[in-house]
């Protein structure tokens, strides 16, 4: 839940300028994935399905990036825009481990 308030504070504090998006999604889901395994307070077990869930919140984040520069042209787009990215990055970010393991057919 705090990535996905983080993405969309994030979004909507970056509006108004040019984005890398590529380095931009990379680096959030890196801070949603430190602040994950502090508050977790757990070393991650590195595996596929869990690079595949992993992938999976950052490829979200890389198109909500995009997107928010093709969308958002003014204030309120911007701000309707990252409420609706942060919404569904909570909910992928609820259901990418169990979408991995469907995926790859294998336990975390």
């Amino acid at each position: 839940m705090i990535a996905a308030l983080l993405l969309g504070i994030w979004l909507w504090l970056s509006a108004n300028r040019p984005k890398q998006v590529f380095w931009e999604a990379s680096f959030f889901t890196f801070i949603a994935m430190v602040i994950f395994y502090l508050m977790a307070w757990q070393v991650p077990e590195v595996s596929a399905v869990w690079l595949l869930s992993w992938f999976l919140r950052w490829l979200l984040a890389l198109v909500a990036f995009w997107l928010m520069d093709v969308l958002a042209t003014n204030a309120i787009s911007a701000l309707l825009f990252a409420a609706l990215a942060g919404v569904a990055y909570f909910f992928v970010d609820a259901a990418a481990l169990n979408l991995a393991i469907d995926w790859l057919g294998s336990t975390p």
